[in-house]
């Protein structure tokens, strides 16, 4: 018995090496593996502002916040679609989590400041990976850095980086252009911070 473990602990003393020593030289493993977080536990105040913030603007409430600005062109977000504008405004004008709303029929975004035309207006998430062994597709929604899963078949129909959009109030998403194929989002990770 004493030998059985001696001999298993060489093995792997020596695999770790290795993996040790190719890692220094550069070289990386055979496989890689994401880790996506799933846990829906609140944030509490001890995380901080930041988390609080960022929970603020990702939560699937009705509205809309900024999430973001550069030389007075504005990014909002539509808290429940996760949809993407741009607008232009007065710079300083407002600031990260300012509220707004988002008319996407009429293309203009309202604020406390007035109304402004929505420049650019996008889905909110794309496609990151593809499984055709269990018909997922991981989507990536970049303006806050979290992923999600939908089950989705045929997957031959869906390229990586295709547009998704969703609705995170009812749990639902679905290829961008293809609204009556609703899938169910499951094993959706934390904000990572804000992507805009």
């Amino acid at each position: 018995m004493l030998r059985k473990f001696a001999l298993s602990l060489l093995i792997m003393s020596v695999a770790l090496l290795g993996v040790a020593a190719d890692k220094k030289k550069g070289k990386g493993g055979g496989t890689t593996t994401t880790t996506v977080a799933t846990s829906t536990a609140d944030i509490k105040a001890s995380e901080g502002s930041t988390a609080m913030a960022i929970r603020g603007i990702v939560e699937p409430v009705d509205g809309a916040v900024v999430i973001g600005f550069t030389d007075g062109v504005f990014i909002a977000r539509d808290r429940v679609t996760g949809r993407i504008v741009k607008f232009t405004a007065p710079a300083g004008s407002f600031t990260v989590g300012t509220a707004v709303k988002i008319d996407f029929s009429g293309k203009m975004v309202q604020t406390s400041a007035g109304r402004f035309e929505i420049s650019n207006a996008a889905p909110c998430c794309n496609i990151a990976a593809i499984n055709s062994g269990d018909h997922t597709i991981t989507v990536k929604e970049p303006a806050v850095g979290r992923f999600f899963v939908m089950k989705v078949e045929p997957t031959h129909d869906v390229k990586l980086g295709q547009a998704v959009e969703a609705n995170f109030k009812t749990g639902q998403a679905w290829i961008s252009g293809n609204s009556a194929l609703k899938c169910a989002i499951s094993n959706l990770s934390q904000a990572r911070g804000l992507h805009p």
